[in-house]
């Protein structure tokens, strides 16, 4: 394609038509070639003087692009890349602060004012070897929410989140107060949902509470407080996790059916800093574990009926979750220990956790 800037008195970005947009959902990571056959830097110098920039963002929304590629700079000296050239690879787990969301577009950044002009190829190969593993792949996923997927907001807040799982659980707030923040760059440079810990929350529609599960939430608590829920689904009749009546000190699973008496296990210390929490139920038995270690464990009564899932607040509203979360699964069924090391396995390689 050829880009052409005649307006001698602008430095303004051109950006990719909406139209063009590529929708990676479901891919790990991509190469790219950019190819230059000619270009006219601003004020037809010979210096670099018109970047090439590749930014991702799991919405359409303008605001949540962000730069997911190293900068390429742009001068006289062709061509810049051609195919006998190494890629440069984007990788949606990337350390280097260069997250890949769902939609990718390019955009052309001219460092001064001047005519320019550039005709150009990009190409991109997408692959899964990133991410060869989904959660849907294993099956009962009740509940998949994840930060960089099906959100629909209002302004800089989550209105809507989709469930990926298939299950039609999809979270939302209608009040416009109450929705949490959207955060593109949350736990380890990918999205995620930041509760303010006071009033912001999301609800599921009512679902069977299954009567054996598997739960896994991503997290990363900025500050401690007293029983704060990362989800609840009534913790007097069925399922709470979240933290203990010890102000911040520990992760806290309850499972419940309104019949005495139920306990609570309890998990590692809460910290600020991107962790796994998750829980098991077997009909009879309840375990929470941080970070893939088991911590505590007790006997549960079994739940049963339909109830919603609240997110970052619990049943009865209050308790608000003061953070972020990035991603949320939950099995109607006690997953395999092999299943279990496939999640785990997952999420510690997207959000930079250390799993055995």
């Amino acid at each position: 394609m050829t880009i052409r800037c005649t307006n001698s008195g602008s430095a303004t970005p051109v950006v990719q038509d909406q139209e063009d947009w590529l929708d990676l959902s479901g891919f790990g990571e991509i190469a790219c070639w950019i190819d230059v056959m000619e270009v006219t830097p601003p004020g037809n110098t010979s210096t670099t003087s018109v970047q090439l920039v590749i930014e991702s963002s799991p919405t359409v929304d303008e605001a949540n692009f962000i730069q997911t590629t190293p900068t390429v700079n742009i001068g006289s000296a062709l061509p810049f890349y051609t195919a006998s050239t190494t890629p440069f690879v984007v990788r949606s787990m990337s350390n280097l602060g260069y997250p890949l969301a769902r939609y990718l577009r390019w955009r052309l950044l001219p460092s001064t004012t001047g005519l320019w002009d550039i005709t150009f190829r990009i190409r991109v190969v997408a692959s899964r070897s990133v991410m060869t593993f989904r959660p849907t792949q294993i099956s009962g996923a009740l509940l998949w929410l994840r930060g960089d997927l099906g959100i629909t907001l209002n302004g800089a807040n989550v209105s809507s989140w989709a469930d990926q799982s298939g299950s039609g659980n999809t979270a939302t707030q209608g009040t416009a107060a109450d929705q949490p923040a959207y955060a593109p760059i949350g736990i380890n440079g990918v999205p995620a949902i930041l509760g303010n810990g006071t009033s912001t929350y999301l609800k599921t529609p009512s679902m069977s509470v299954p009567t054996t599960t598997t739960i896994f939430t991503v997290v990363q608590p900025l500050g401690t407080g007293n029983t704060l829920r990362i989800l609840d689904m009534d913790n007097v009749t069925a399922y709470y996790l979240g933290t203990d009546a010890t102000p911040g000190a520990h992760y806290k699973l309850i499972v419940a059916n309104n019949t005495s008496p139920y306990g609570t296990a309890v998990a590692g210390s809460t910290v600020n800093a991107p962790s796994i929490v998750s829980a098991t139920y077997d009909g009879t038995n309840g375990t929470v574990y941080y970070n893939v270690t088991t911590s505590s464990s007790c006997p549960f009564p079994n739940p049963s009926g339909s109830l919603p899932m609240y997110i970052m607040t619990g049943y009865f509203i209050g308790d608000y979750w003061n953070g972020y979360v990035a991603e949320i699964l939950m099995y109607s069924s006690l997953l395999s220990m092999a299943s279990q090391r496939q999640i785990y396995r997952y999420l510690g390689a997207r959000y930079g956790i250390p799993v055995p």
